[in-house]
């Protein structure tokens, strides 16, 4: 039947739109299965802060962060996400089903309420849009200017942190600039706005670090609850900077090597790069030393071996533990 104004749903392939694929709506039910307007939303809201849908303490009770067994708190209560903006509580849901999707941002101590709904199942920054439009809204709108440090700062704050609850933080500094990353995963920007704070590139994350440099510590502000991280290492291999090798040596490098019960690895040089590739994931790789290389994008380096004539016959990769590799041609 003709539901007036109702509107198709799409689904974003890179900088194409394409008409989402059909699902049957007895499926998701509920999950997904409701149509509203933005309008309708702002009933439902009002109704379950006037207690017209449950009790108060019953609705507290689901918008409450969870203690699991061993005392490390969720950010997550009964159907609904508890996060942080601004220093203030949040309470926050998404939804996303075939060509649709949605986020409600709200804040009790300000009676606060951003919801956005769009006819695109591919936009996951509807939370991003949502805690910009909020910090707007309430006046305290997010710190994006950006400050330099010296390298001599810089180099205060690279180490391995960890947090009460044994998650571990990487701070390294590589070609001038800071990075932070979880031990072998995808390195993040870390943008200065002050001597103590930083922004993580494209996202609203934030840091504040301690003022004592000898013990070094940071609170990591994200959309979710706060987390904790103290310095727990130093280590002068997080500082890499680019070492200009001929272009003979790096072509030394190029070939196919072989993990231990592991799958093959290439080493390719193309238009004065070097890559690694594992199949068709490939990632770009510089020298910081002879024989040794790191990964720009992600917590991973290659420590390579020379037989006695000085050719490389194996190296180690180094990412969250080692791994062998031996030259199989």
């Amino acid at each position: 039947r003709v539901i007036p104004r109702r509107i198709p749903g799409y689904l974003r392939n890179g900088d194409v739109y394409e008409n989402c694929p059909y699902i049957n709506m007895n499926l998701p039910f509920a999950a997904g299965g409701l149509m509203m307007s933005i309008r309708d939303y702002w009933q439902w809201h009002q109704a379950l802060q006037q207690e017209r849908i449950i009790p108060r303490d019953r609705l507290m009770s689901a918008q409450m962060v969870t203690v699991l067994d061993n005392n490390r708190k969720i950010g997550y209560g009964y159907g609904w996400s508890v996060g942080e903006l601004q220093g203030y509580e949040t309470i926050k849901h998404s939804g996303y089903i075939n060509g649709f999707s949605a986020f409600e941002l709200y804040l009790p101590h300000k009676d606060a309420l951003v919801v956005l709904s769009a006819n695109c199942s591919s936009l996951w920054n509807l939370e991003f849009i949502s805690s910009l439009l909020m910090a707007e809204a309430i006046e305290q709108p997010f710190e994006l200017q950006s400050i330099e440090l010296n390298l001599k700062e810089m180099k205060s704050f690279i180490g391995e942190y960890e947090s009460s609850a044994k998650t571990k933080r990487k701070i390294i500094l590589q070609r001038g600039q800071l990075f932070i990353c979880q031990p072998g995963g995808s390195k993040m920007q870390m943008i200065p706005t002050s001597n103590r704070k930083f922004r993580l590139a494209n996202s609203l994350t934030g840091l504040e670090f301690s003022k004592s440099k000898k013990r070094r510590s940071f609170q990591l502000r994200d959309m979710g609850l706060p987390q904790e991280f103290t310095r727990v290492k130093s280590n002068d291999v997080l500082v890499l900077n680019n070492k200009n090798l001929l272009d003979s040596i790096l072509r030394e490098y190029v070939g196919s090597y072989q993990f231990e019960g592991g799958p093959a690895f290439e080493i390719i040089y193309e238009e004065g790069k070097m890559y690694g590739a594992v199949g068709s994931d490939r990632k770009e790789i510089m020298p910081y030393a002879e024989d040794k290389f790191y990964a720009p994008e992600i917590d991973a380096r290659l420590i390579f071996s020379r037989s006695r004539e000085g050719e490389i016959i194996n190296f180690m990769k180094i990412q969250n533990g080692e791994m062998k590799a031996v030259r199989i041609e």
